[in-house]
């Protein structure tokens, strides 16, 4: 096994000296993203065996899906394993796309093996496995193979394919554990996938080994028609259509707060503002809009507005936006955490975490969140994405949050 010098450059020596070592190539090229330089080459041994080789693109990404699709399942058969226990288990589920996105944009020339993260979910809108994009998926781009246990097979065409639609899915990593209470997937699922079985069209005869649990085993039984796509209604495109979003079941009174000293003083209209609000209003009415101000970058009218809203008890929720870089007039942080009682570093940090799952460039925002009385604060940075992405963090958390705030207890 190698990794480079199976593309079409000067220096690319690889399928030159295969040939050179009597070599037959199998292949070299294959129609498929990532991956499309690698190659397969065998020659023959003594006594009929072969050498097998194989060429693996050079960058990550490519080598890590290629060694998935080929090279394991071969590795897998040279031990001896029948057929169909050396290929990943295959089934059909919908698919959702990355955080913020509309879609899986289509490839007009090549199909794609997409990276994706596969989980439970018992929502009561889909009870079982889903699976979601894990975002940008250019052969660069290795975080897209971060936390990814599957590879969804998205067909050659033009335009994207739509949220929660259905696809062939190889099952390549840990499946979530233990399974969950009234999903069709139990512990037999690997051993129905290796046996051959995929979903779409459900198998003819009934699937090797489920005498073993019986005539009325749940998790022996196709999946084919048990994962509908929920409403769209219930998963708003701004968070992962995996995770079950807690709501409120009371209003939450939100004051935004835009430290901004261009839209304050009338350069350009501001964004944030509607920004924190139509990303609010997304997820549900419940988070009612309040207050919102527009003011400078000054540290004691950034204070004095906090103080007003938490003091005089306007808002459950208060989000700042702006000034949370590194700018000479970015004084957010500093005003904010002069004002706050207590600090919640653990949900600042869920702030950052969600914007590395977008940019590097996230730590150089400085969230500052905390309490002061019954008001919950939180600081945003400035870029409207950024905003929506933040939000996103924030969003599972303020239920619970607001109701102890309120009454000090709540509901675990």
């Amino acid at each position: 096994v190698s990794s480079g010098g199976v593309s079409m450059g000067e220096t690319d020596w690889v399928k030159d000296t295969l040939v050179a070592l009597d070599f037959t190539i199998e292949f070299g090229r294959l129609l498929m993203k990532p991956g499309k330089p690698t190659t397969y080459a065998t020659r023959a041994g003594e006594a009929g065996a072969f050498d097998h080789f194989f060429g693996l693109p050079g960058n990550p990404v490519s080598a890590l899906v290629t060694s998935q699709l080929l090279l394991i399942p071969a590795i897998r058969r040279m031990q001896g394993l029948p057929v169909a226990r050396c290929l990943h288990p295959e089934i059909s589920m919908p698919v959702a796309p990355a955080q913020g996105k509309r879609g899986i944009a289509l490839d007009p020339e090549r199909p794609e093996f997409h990276r994706i993260q596969i989980r439970g979910v018992n929502n009561g809108a889909v009870t079982g496995l889903t699976a979601q994009s894990t975002g940008a998926q250019r052969s660069s781009m290795l975080r897209s193979c971060r936390g990814a246990n599957g590879l969804a097979y998205v067909p050659q065409g033009s335009g994207m394919m739509q949220p929660w639609q259905g696809a062939r899915v190889l099952v390549t990593g840990e499946l979530p554990s233990p399974p969950l209470e009234g999903s069709m997937f139990r512990q037999c699922l690997h051993d129905l996938a290796a046996a051959g079985v995929v979903t779409e069209p459900p198998p003819e005869p009934p699937m090797p080994g489920k005498a073993d649990h019986g005539a009325d085993c749940e998790c022996c039984k196709p999946p084919a028609e048990s994962l509908p796509a929920p409403p769209q209604a219930q998963r708003p495109s701004m968070f992962a259509p995996l995770d079950a979003i807690p709501l409120p079941d009371f209003d939450v009174k939100v004051a935004l707060l835009v430290a901004s000293d261009r839209a304050s003083a009338g350069a350009y209209d501001d964004k944030s503002g509607p920004a924190m609000a139509a990303a609010l209003a997304e997820v549900s009415s419940k988070y009612v809009v309040v207050q919102t101000d527009v003011i400078p970058d000054e540290p004691d009218q950034i204070q004095a507005k906090i103080k007003e809203v938490a003091d005089g008890g306007v808002a459950d929720l208060l989000l700042t936006s702006g000034g949370t870089g590194f700018g000479p007039r970015d004084h957010t942080p500093e005003a904010v955490k002069a004002c706050l009682e207590r600090e919640a570093p653990g949900v600042a940090m869920a702030l950052l975490l969600q914007g590395l799952q977008h940019t590097p460039f996230a730590v150089m925002s400085r969230p500052v969140v905390g309490t002061r009385g019954r008001t919950f604060i939180a600081t945003l940075p400035g870029s409207p994405k950024a905003i929506k992405e933040n939000i996103h963090a924030l969003i599972p958390l303020l239920p619970k949050i607001v109701r102890l705030l309120r009454v000090g207890v709540c509901d675990h």
